[in-house]
């Protein structure tokens, strides 16, 4: 090889941009010779010319090799016939500082076909029953990394509800065809896959199957599942399904759905509670529709209904809907007595008759009320007084300078969370322990350290219950707090004067 000017390169002409004159993308990797050079002036000098000038060639090929491993690879999909073009070069001197012609090696690789489909359609339809020219759209969309070409599998579990009468194929461009319903669904569908064989998704399009169908009379809460499979037609093609729940309301011209089937409810005289309503128009034609409010159960004397639908009282008439019209009826009530459930009804009765059953629903109210029970207890100890719940001094008898333990211990068994505000002593007639100079005792010590449930206030003897509160939850079933339904206690002892 013959010495070449410092810099120059020899193989394929490129542009600024890195593509040669044949418009292929290069990734070109450089050695650089400056830094070899210097490296070079440092070797031990017993080392031959020709041994230095085979390891710098050698280095040079290394850090070739080294950067090209660094590359990285995109995570966008790669179009399908694109042409990776990959280039390594090497520029190289000898011992004496030469430089050489720069040696170039390149492959190339070419993408291939790598299909995605993508099946979407609604979750559920819910037309009427009966009714007709439904529309279910399916649509598929390429997402692969080139054109596509599918075909496609459709399945109904019930013709009553989904009665298809024709398919209908949109191209990417928006263009309609028309498969007519011929002999049955699987027939009709080859002839769609005829329609849609012809036809390319290009890459990133997105095409529609629509399914046409109509609903039989007396289809109310009966379902079908349509399921739509599309298949690529390459090879290395995908497929996806998606599937919808198509379920007919319950067939009538007035439709009533709570939407709070039950719930637990304080007294409450002032405030007032509401419960809301769905109520849908099934008819084809606007209509007046009438509601009233019931309320029935172990606790209906307790609950009163206050209006409906913003009309004083227990019932709206002639409220008007628009054809298949739903609104949001609220009913506002009283509950007044703490304990027993209620069930509160609406009805709805439409105006125009023969197109079906009305229809009502229930919002069940069931009254919850705290409920507590207080142990008083005396104890020789405060030991005693901290872990037993019955009398451990037994007979209940004390010399003038002995030490008593008092336990105070209350315990929420209702259905709803209580408030303590304050606990009286009634055997005692003190309250507690602030009204205790009226007693032949001497107060010797609160202790709190057992409550469950903790005191908001315990600074000194005199406020120790007098307007304190406590929250002190009910039992329920449900759950397992660590507070749940436990009891709060104190114990306080006395020295008999």
């Amino acid at each position: 090889m013959n010495p070449v000017t410092q810099g120059s390169h020899s193989g394929i002409p490129t542009d600024r941009d890195g593509r040669d004159s044949r418009g292929r993308t290069s990734s070109r990797l450089e050695g650089s010779s400056s830094t070899l050079a210097t490296e070079n002036k440092t070797m031990t000098a017993g080392i031959n010319r020709a041994k230095k000038a085979l390891g710098i060639a050698i280095v040079a090929i290394f850090a070739v090799l080294f950067v090209g491993a660094t590359q990285g690879v995109s995570a966008q999909a790669t179009p399908e016939g694109t042409v990776i073009t990959n280039e390594a070069t090497v520029n190289f001197t000898d011992a004496n500082g030469n430089v050489y012609a720069q040696q170039a090696a390149s492959v190339d690789v070419t993408v291939t076909f790598l299909g995605s489909l993508d099946v979407t359609s609604p979750a559920f339809q819910t037309p009427l029953s009966p009714s007709s020219d439904n529309v279910l759209a399916f649509n598929i969309a390429n997402n692969g990394n080139g054109t596509d070409t599918v075909n496609v599998a459709l399945t109904v579990t019930d013709a009553s509800v989904t009665n298809v009468q024709e398919l209908r194929y949109v191209d990417a461009g928006g263009d309609t065809t028309v498969v007519a319903f011929n002999t049955d669904l699987a027939t009709t569908v080859g002839d769609l896959n005829t329609v849609l064989g012809a036809d390319s998704i290009p890459l990133g399009d997105t095409v529609q199957v629509l399914v046409i169908y109509d609903v039989g009379g007396s289809q109310g809460d009966n379902t079908s599942l349509v399921d739509l499979t599309a298949t690529s037609q390459r090879t290395g093609g995908d497929s996806d399904v998606s599937q919808t729940d198509v379920t007919p309301p319950t067939t009538g011209d007035v439709i009533v759905t709570s939407n709070t089937p039950s719930i637990n409810r304080l007294i409450e005289t002032v405030a007032n509670y509401s419960a809301t309503f769905d109520v849908l128009n099934g008819a084809s034609t606007g209509q007046n529709i009438d509601l009233t409010a019931t309320v029935d159960g172990s606790n209906a004397a307790g609950v009163t209904i206050i209006s409906v639908n913003g009309t004083p009282g227990s019932s709206a008439t002639g409220i008007a809907f628009t054809a298949a019209q739903t609104q949001t009826i609220t009913v506002v009530y009283q509950v007044s007595n703490g304990s027993g459930t209620t069930t509160l009804n609406l009805a709805g009765v439409g105006s125009t008759t023969g197109l079906g059953a009305n229809d009502d629903d229930d919002h069940v109210v069931t009254a919850i009320s705290p409920a507590i029970t207080i142990v008083k207890t005396v104890h020789a100890t405060k030991g005693d007084a901290q872990t037993n719940t019955t009398s451990t001094l037994t007979p209940a008898e004390a010399q003038p300078g002995d030490t008593i333990w008092y336990r105070v211990q209350i315990t929420n068994t209702g259905t709803a969370d209580a408030v303590i505000t304050g606990v009286d002593d009634g055997s005692t007639a003190m309250e507690v322990v602030d009204d205790i100079s009226s007693l032949p005792v001497t107060f010797v010590e609160l202790d709190d350290t057992g409550t469950l449930v903790p005191w908001n206030t315990l600074n000194n003897v005199g406020n120790i219950i007098r307007g304190t509160v406590l929250s002190l939850p009910a039992d329920n079933p449900a759950t397992t707090g660590t507070n749940e339904a436990e009891p709060a206690w104190f114990v306080f002892g006395v020295i008999i004067n």
